[in-house]
């Protein structure tokens, strides 16, 4: 890259800004001049130093006009350890114009955010490949990919077996090794072509001046090899160290392929959702349907869905109507049906019927592509204890070369044994590999994540998956999410025809949009009257003619209508009134100047939402009501729940205070909510969540989604969230576990390379297949 480029700049609006921005790249020392242009919002620059961009970037981001960025997903081949991800790593940052590079071994890939606009594709690729490693794919792509598996595995594990066995048999049955040519002659091939991909990697880290699993191997085997090698060539036929150099290398690719299994087993959740999505439409041009791509669809085409055949973008059903099997979106495994003017989500499998939607959106805006990048987003991430992992791998590597060196000198010049030395160095470079601290943490976020978003549970990053398991306060909204959000029916009291009753206020209301119209709207069985007159009255309620053969006038509303049209209230109503259930709103009805009945609606509890209180109690978890709607509508239903803590009658302001006064007590707050007055005590929580029917502001304000509107998958992140933490801990106990005790053994000389290969194998496939376990999680309803 030359030492002139252009940056992209946000936040200019005037002169004043680009002003600014000038004076504050020319006061970097390491600028020789800056010119900005508002109009095309750039920023020439003259350097004098190309690396100096991460100092510049920096600096316009703390002058609030900071650089854009944008972010590619790298799937790189050939990282086989911790060590390998830091290299490449190391390699990126070294990158003019790189802001933020993160490696998952895993996944076998690497986040990287740069500055936009600088064409760093090629850069990118050839950094890569000069730390020793292969990039697969477009490296521009930002469109996430379902992660890649080594395909060549089975056949170096065949031949590496092949030749092994006849090496291997007389170290466990007591039979004559073979002749020291013969061992030879088997080794040299698993030695330098099945493990040529270790030698390459040594060799690429050696180059780097950096080491890594390959390092070790390749010292280890080869010490092996080359001691035996010379014990024959001295004429020595006994103590032969051909079989343990081929068993380390066998036993370390056979390692490999159970652990590429593991992986792909552990990523299955996103490579389902990235490989379930549909490539094709059928799009209406006219009369007829054009097949073509996905990716070519936008807001407004019309669509053609056949029976069987997967929704490719979100839309609305604008003729027909079928059910759809949505269990790829929501983890909900019973077909919805979906009539004319209901929205269909991309990914969901037409049942039977055939429609036509109209697209609201489509490829990554849609609500497939959002849970697809969200979950790769999360499984790019690092978590902290991470970060921590990776900076002790980085030292690991030195530590145990200097102590294969320290076991090799203790045991020749203290004990004149120096065979022994050079198996137990050999035996701690071996065993010492750091694959399963490595793989440790990723594995178990990948499948964690994984899981949780198969049945609808989505953790926008690492950090909201950390976070949410520290939780030990919940605050929930009430309408539409511990409340269905739509009032029902819920009683009534009338004199004559509860039938007759419902009629008339059904035909009074028709064609209002208020929410408690339409409940009373459903409610009703029986043709509706046409509508002659209407008219409403703020704060008290509404008055309707209907066209009828008796012109019947009907009023609904509250005690004020009633005084207002002089129809008389006497006590035995009030009573009556007093008596109906008071957890939602009820109206008084008049027919023809004569009061007639009272109606109740009320919004319905959501099935699960007291098992989910429940739960919460039960992990130690206090769970908080706090809802906008009238007190005594949140004191019934905090008794009808079971709760404790609840408030009502609150402003979205008094919903923020709360969640900063309780999380300057101390406590880790988790939010759950649905609507636009919710997305600012989302954002201030610990740890927000958005109901699968909430806003999209809602959604965009919190940490992690839930693709159904069942309070019990609160419950479940929680649940989740700490057991993939919990499997953390294990992996992390066995990674040090294995070396803790392994490396001692080594370096006393009480294990020899084979058996110290295969704990090693052993140790990575542990860590990996106990991360996989997070796999078979289940949900409380499953």
């Amino acid at each position: 890259m030359s030492d002139s480029l252009t940056i992209p700049v946000e936040g200019m609006r005037c002169a004043g800004c680009s002003s600014r921005v000038e004076q504050t790249l020319n006061d970097l020392g390491v600028v020789k001049s800056a010119s900005v242009n508002l109009a095309l919002n750039q920023a020439h620059i003259e350097l004098d130093d190309p690396n100096s961009l991460g100092e510049i970037v920096e600096a316009l981001d703390k002058a609030g006009y900071p650089a854009t960025t944008e972010s590619s997903l790298v799937h790189i081949k050939g990282m086989r350890c911790a060590g390998c991800s830091a290299a490449v790593e190391r390699a990126l940052a070294k990158v003019p114009g790189v802001i933020n590079a993160e490696v998952n071994y895993a996944l076998g890939q690497a986040n990287v955010t740069i500055v936009a606009g600088l064409g760093l594709d090629g850069t990118i690729k050839q950094a890569i490949e000069n730390a020793g490693y292969e990039v697969e794919g477009d490296s521009s792509a930002v469109k996430p990919e379902a992660p890649k598996t080594s395909a060549d595995f089975p056949w170096r594990l065949v031949v590496s077996i092949v030749l092994t066995i006849p090496l291997l048999v007389p170290m466990i049955f007591p039979i004559a090794a073979l002749p020291g040519g013969w061992q030879w002659l088997l080794a040299t091939p698993v030695e330098f072509i099945i493990g040529w991909p270790f030698i390459k990697g040594a060799w690429h880290a050696l180059r780097n001046r950096s080491s890594s699993m390959d390092t070790l191997v390749t010292m280890g085997t080869f010490a092996a090899y080359g001691y035996s090698v010379w014990l024959h060539l001295s004429g020595h036929s006994q103590h032969l160290y051909f079989d343990g150099a081929a068993v380390i290398i066998t036993l370390i690719v056979f390692g490999r392929y159970l652990e590429s299994r593991a992986k792909a087993r552990a990523a299955k959740a996103v490579s389902e959702l990235i490989n379930e999505a549909p490539m094709q439409a059928h799009r209406i041009d006219g009369d007829n349907s054009v097949d073509v791509s996905v990716d070519s669809l936008k807001a407004g085409d019309w669509l053609l869905i056949k029976p069987g055949e997967k929704v490719p973008a979100d839309g609305i059903v604008r003729w027909g109507s079928s059910a759809f099997n949505e269990a790829l979106i929501t983890g909900e495994s019973e077909p919805v049906a979906h009539p004319q003017g209901d929205t269909v989500l991309a990914g969901s499998l037409n049942g039977e019927g055939l429609v036509k939607i109209e697209v609201t959106r489509a490829n990554e805006d849609s609500t497939l592509g959002r849970m697809i990048q969200m979950v790769s987003d999360a499984q790019a991430g690092k978590a902290p204890v991470q970060k921590l992992a990776d900076k002790i791998s980085f030292y690991f590597v030195p530590i145990v070369l200097s102590i294969a060196v320290v076991s090799f000198l203790v045991w020749g010049l203290a004990f004149s044994d120096w065979a022994n030395g050079a198996i137990a160095a050999i035996s701690v470079l071996v065993i010492a590999c750091p694959c399963s601290l490595g793989l440790a943490i990723p594995t178990a976020l990948v499948a964690g994540t994984g899981s949780g978003a198969r049945y609808g549970i989505l953790y926008r990053n690492i950090d909201a998956l950390e976070k949410t398991r520290q939780i030990d306060q919940v605050i929930f909204d009430k309408t539409g999410t511990l409340t269905v959000g739509e009032p029902k029916l819920h009683a009534v009291d009338c004199e004559g025809s509860q039938e007759l009753l419902l009629q008339l206020v059904a035909s009074a209301q028709q064609g209002s949009q208020h929410p408690l119209a339409k409940a009373m709207l459903a409610a009703n069985e029986q043709p509706l009257i046409e509508l002659e007159h209407f008219d409403s009255y703020p704060g008290m309620g509404i008055s309707a003619t209907l066209d009828n053969d008796a012109k019947t006038n009907v009023l609904i509303g509250n005690q004020a209508l009633l005084e207002k049209f002089e129809i008389a209230l006497d006590e035995s109503w009030q009573k009556r009134m007093a008596a109906m259930d008071m957890s939602g709103s009820s109206v008084y009805v008049a027919i023809d100047g004569k009061l007639h009945g009272i109606i109740a609606t009320a919004d319905p509890v959501r099935e699960d939402a007291a098992a989910a209180i429940a739960k919460l109690q039960r992990s130690g978890v206090t769970s908080v009501m706090l809802t906008g709607d009238q007190q005594r509508v949140a004191d019934a239903l905090a008794h009808q729940l079971g709760l404790s803590d609840w408030q009502g009658e609150l402003k979205p302001q008094d919903k923020l205070n709360e969640v900063k006064t309780r999380q300057q007590q101390g406590h880790h707050v988790l939010m759950v909510g649905d609507g636009v007055n919710d997305a600012p005590a989302l954002a201030q929580a610990d740890v927000g969540i958005a109901m699968g029917s909430g806003s999209d502001l809602a959604i965009e304000s919190a940490d992690v989604a839930l693709m159904r509107d069942e309070p019990m998958l609160v419950a479940d992140a929680v649940h989740l969230a700490r057991q993939t933490w919990r499997i953390i801990q294990q992996n992390l106990f066995w990674a040090f576990g294995y070396n803790v005790i392994g490396i001692p053994l080594a370096a006393f000389g009480l294990l020899n390379p084979a058996i110290a290969g295969a704990a090693m194998a052993l140790s990575s496939v542990s860590v990996v297949t106990n991360s996989v376990r997070l796999t078979r999680w289940r949900p409380s309803k499953h």
